[in-house]
């Protein structure tokens, strides 16, 4: 942590680039609720949303059979590698999930915060997470045509507008 740098973003705002600003919220949580990071993912968002499949360690793989290996290319051949320990930064990086629980996620934030008609977060905590806090660098014609490139809370988000692609450019 000590050599992570800190991005001001506004005057008003200071927000830690990458990973640091995470991992303080992932020390922060347990210190208020009394409760782990881990514990906290799974029984308030994992369970409420049937993201059965979800873990929030990758020291809950072990022994687990029906799981995607991550690969590398060593020596120009694609093999197995075992996961990376991203268990002390778990707060952004060690979510491991499936296409069908994320689906689940995507659609509560797609919802403002509601999953098949029960609030799991409120509206303005669903609004806070989708709120841009470390704005991307973009070519001008995104500049130009798109609005609020950057990383949430766990994505990278743009707006999209209506574009007549028949008159622009190639930049």
């Amino acid at each position: 942590m000590r050599q992570a740098k800190l991005k001001s973003v506004n005057h008003n705002r200071f927000v830690a680039g990458g990973i640091i600003g995470t991992l303080v919220a992932g020390q922060i949580y347990p210190a208020v609720t009394g409760e782990s990071w881990n514990r906290g993912i799974e029984e308030r968002l994992s369970q409420p949303l049937g993201m059965v499949e979800s873990l929030a360690s990758v020291r809950a793989l072990e022994g687990l059979v029906n799981v995607a290996t991550p690969h590398e290319n060593v020596g120009g051949r694609t093999v197995a590698v075992a996961y990376d320990n991203v268990d002390a930064v778990a707060p952004a990086a060690a979510v491991i999930s499936n296409v069908k629980d994320m689906s689940r996620w995507m659609r509560l934030h797609l919802n403002g915060g509601v999953f098949e008609g029960r609030e799991n977060v409120g509206a303005d905590v669903a609004a806070e997470c989708q709120t841009v806090q470390i704005p991307l660098a973009v070519s001008a014609f995104n500049a130009e045509h798109f609005d609020a490139d950057g990383r949430v809370s766990g994505f990278t988000v743009s707006s999209y507008y209506k574009v007549d692609f028949t008159r622009v450019r190639d930049e």
